[in-house]
């Protein structure tokens, strides 16, 4: 039911607390947000928001498999601190992004 799904989705919040890798080779940043696919999309990643400039997709271990490097990608644009992203039920992404607010649209 519902409350073994928040279960899940809380122990795996929980697990998603290390740093991000970010654009400077030695440096991190802590995650803005956490989304988790949709119900009937593709469950098993996730995506992390970090207003460092990076989207970071997550398997379902937790391991770093795609990295959407917005602020190099779209800065220019306005689209420089990614503060929200989801997986919409088709598998795209939407980030948004935060000072000034953007949304960006990816397949």
């Amino acid at each position: 039911g519902s409350g073994a799904v928040a279960a899940r989705v809380e122990a795996r919040t929980a697990a998603v607390v290390a740093p991000l890798p970010t654009r400077g080779a030695s440096s991190a940043s802590v995650a803005a947000a956490v989304s988790f696919g949709q119900e009937g999309g593709p469950a098993s990643h996730a995506v992390v928001a970090s207003l460092d400039g990076s989207v970071g997709i997550l398997d379902a271990s937790n391991r770093l498999v795609a990295s959407v490097d917005v602020g190099r990608l779209l800065g220019a644009l306005g689209h420089q601190h990614p503060h929200d992203a989801i997986v919409l039920a088709n598998g795209d992404l939407a980030i948004a992004t935060w000072n000034p607010g953007r949304l960006s649209y990816w397949r």
